[in-house]
């Protein structure tokens, strides 16, 4: 956006230059130059989301929300899993188990009781890896919740900057315009009025009518 307001401004500066000698020519006064307006000048729509939602904005409370109410959810009742096909968490219960499961335990850990046959299983470390695994990949969900929650406020205060800038570089492209509508119209209104611009105008009339005839 600033290279097509820069463009039109080069533009503009190129044709002041190139009329220049015929204001000096014909002691005309040039159009004044449009004040530049700062880019703060221009409205901003928009609204801070931490202050619109303290501390955070709303929609990193609504992230955060849920994944307190998944984790407690989860201490409640069972594993936290996140479906990728439903794309939310899911709730699996662990596995439970009769007195003589904790009985057998208590048997294995005593290496003085050894186990009996018949009875249920411990889990193995192949099992508490795939768990500790699964709550892992639940927290990598978590904070990615969060930060796309993040992402989206922040993609929304470039929309609004961006659109601010857009009016800036239209004003400015506006302006150059005017100004370069402007100098030409000056010297197209000065004959008549302007003694020098009237004689010299005449005179190329004359020639250019000559030089049709002949």
């Amino acid at each position: 956006l600033e290279q097509y307001a820069r463009e039109g401004e080069s533009s503009c500066a190129n044709l002041i230059q190139l009329l220049k000698p015929t204001y000096d020519t014909y002691k005309l006064k040039p159009p004044s130059l449009p004040r530049p307006v700062p880019l703060t000048a221009y409205p901003l729509d928009f609204t801070p989301p931490e202050s619109s939602c303290p501390p955070w904005g709303q929609k990193v409370m609504i992230a955060l929300n849920k994944i307190s109410a998944n984790c407690n959810s989860n201490l409640q009742s069972g594993i936290l899993r996140h479906d990728s096909e439903m794309g939310q968490f899911v709730h699996e219960k662990e596995p439970s188990y009769p007195a003589e499961h904790n009985q057998d335990i208590l048997s294995i850990i005593d290496t003085t009781t050894p186990p009996t046959k018949n009875r249920f299983p411990i889990q193995t470390n192949e099992s508490v890896s795939i768990k500790k695994n699964n709550q892992f990949q639940c927290s990598q969900d978590a904070v990615a919740l969060v930060v796309s929650a993040f992402s989206k406020q922040d993609d929304e205060e470039q929309s609004a900057r961006l659109g601010r800038k857009n009016v800036q570089v239209m004003d400015r492209l506006a302006k150059m315009q005017a100004h370069k509508r402007a100098s030409t119209l000056i010297i197209r209104d000065s004959y008549g009025s302007n003694n020098l611009s009237t004689n010299a105008a005449d005179e190329f009339h004359a020639n250019a009518n000559e030089a049709i005839v002949h």
